[in-house]
């Protein structure tokens, strides 16, 4: 009997195995590469109760982007599988099916296949932008862009300002355009941005668009020069540079929490050098930390009363592309958890990989001497708790949002 319990047993876990195998292959379809990511468990492919359930999900579905059917596993252990979260969280059609059920040295598994066809609704949708309309910006007069989700259909119309004469040489021949003693008083017309003005710009392989939160931004440095504040209306992934078919590639912040050393920086100063960005340099200093987080759950309606400030000093740093402050979180908190859309609607953001996304203020800590030192805590927007609170500098799951600013001529 030992034999024959022996020779089933191995049975068992290896038509577990084979369920873990099909999982893994149908995971690394939706993600388009050979390592899938190990979504929201711990204990890999196996989920264990319904957050990691949740979580799985979130992962997976989040990666969908088209509109055709997929499928996948939830590999429960002692744990009863649900798509539910897909018909709260998405605008998406799906079925669920028991496919198994076993025990294997001791613990029930229960193996359940998904499958999901996304609807891509403007509210709910990740936007892919592409180019459709295109009217061209000269010295002098303004253009526009119009673009198109491929996904929900949604446009968008990005304004392009005038550019005006150029003479690098001193020719009185516009560098531009050609005109011959072009006079300077011939001025391109103006471009005024106002709040939910649209501007998209290429970030990480990627067109994206930026809304205008603020049509009368400035840094403290620089409060003569008036500018307009645009943030990105997506979270950039942390796995962004994880191309198709390779192994897997995240970003977190960096080794410690100051933000001009910081892995962060580095990427989006990398994703700012392209000529069209036309940005204004903001002062990006840090000059302030913090200790505490805000209420959960309050979202957009957070305050920051819990938080405690302290100076730590001037750090002088300019930058293009740049992460918000803690200070212009708060300024902008009915944004934070916004996105292309005129509600909080956080979980349209939400995966294993941008569960939040980074802000540039760190976390106070001082060392014996009662001097601040940097250390592994850096504050985020925590997406999925509605607070604003300090996360390891290590994380892998939470994101970029960027910001730029440009100047109201």
């Amino acid at each position: 009997m030992g034999a024959e319990e022996d020779t089933v047993m191995l049975a068992l876990r290896k038509r577990l195995e084979r369920w873990k195998q099909r999982a893994w292959e149908a995971e690394c379809t939706i993600f388009g590469r050979e390592d899938a990511a190990v979504s929201g468990s711990h204990t890999g492919l196996t989920v264990q109760n319904q957050s990691e359930n949740d979580a799985r999900i979130r992962n997976l579905v989040s990666a969908i982007g088209d509109a055709a059917w997929h499928e996948f596993y939830l590999i429960g252990q002692d744990f009863t599988p649900s798509a539910k979260t897909i018909g709260v969280e998405y605008d998406a059609v799906y079925s669920e099916v028991e496919e198994d059920s076993f025990s294997v040295d001791g613990k029930e598994y229960i193996i359940t296949r998904i499958r999901v066809r996304r609807n891509w609704d403007d509210r709910t949708c990740t936007h892919q932008w592409s180019q459709w309309e295109w009217e061209e910006n000269d010295c002098l007069k303004n253009g526009r862009a119009v673009y198109v989700c491929g996904r929900c259909q949604k446009e968008k119309i990005e304004r392009l300002p005038a550019l005006g004469h150029l003479d690098e040489n001193g020719d009185q021949i516009c560098d531009r355009c050609g005109s011959v003693d072009w006079s300077e008083s011939e001025m391109p017309e103006k471009v005024i941005w106002k709040e939910g003005d649209v501007q998209l710009r290429e970030v990480g392989g990627e067109i994206l668009s930026f809304t205008c939160i603020d049509d009368d931004y400035h840094d403290w440095q620089n409060e003569h020069r008036k500018a307009a504040l645009f943030l990105c209306d997506r979270v950039i992934r942390a796995d962004v540079d994880t191309a198709p078919g390779k192994k897997m590639n995240i970003f977190s912040f960096g080794k410690d929490n100051n933000y001009k050393t910081s892995q962060v920086r580095a990427w989006l100063q990398k994703n700012s050098q392209n000529s069209s960005f036309c940005l204004e340099p903001i002062h990006t200093g840090i000059q302030t930390a913090y200790m505490g987080s805000t209420a959960a759950g309050a979202f957009s309606q957070t305050s920051g009363r819990e938080l405690a400030r302290q100076d730590i000093g001037f750090q002088l740093m300019n930058d293009q592309l740049f992460c918000l402050s803690l200070e212009e979180a708060l300024a902008y908190r009915e944004y934070l958890w916004r996105f292309d859309s005129g509600d909080d609607n956080p979980q349209s953001q939400v995966s294993a990989y941008s569960q939040g996304y980074y802000l540039r203020t760190p976390f106070y800590l001082q060392d014996e001497n009662g001097k601040f030192i940097y250390n592994q805590q850096i504050y985020g927007v925590d997406l999925v708790n509605g607070c604003l609170r300090p996360v390891r500098t290590d994380s892998e799951t939470y994101g970029v949002r960027p910001a730029f600013a440009l100047s109201q001529m």
